[in-house]
């Protein structure tokens, strides 16, 4: 890629990045520091979350375990 295509991609990813980062900011002080959102809600959304997130982690894991795996089998045979 010419540099001026790398520093595009750059900046348009940076750029997409703070305004996930201020999105999640906002919805988090939204949810959880007003009082017009039953407790319910704010329990059941981080329980949904939380539960997202240990998917994600559970197979990225699950991902990196059978990669390092598979290159010992082919070393073997």
């Amino acid at each position: 890629m010419k540099i001026i295509t790398k520093a595009g991609v750059i900046a348009a990813l940076t750029g997409l990045t703070i305004l996930i980062a201020i999105a999640l900011y906002y919805a988090f002080i939204g949810l959880f520091f007003s009082e017009d959102v039953h407790l319910i809600y704010k329990i059941s959304i981080s329980l949904v979350v939380l539960g997202v997130i240990a998917m994600f982690v559970g197979i990225i894991r699950e991902n990196i375990k059978s990669k390092s795996d598979s290159k010992l089998n082919e070393v073997e045979n």
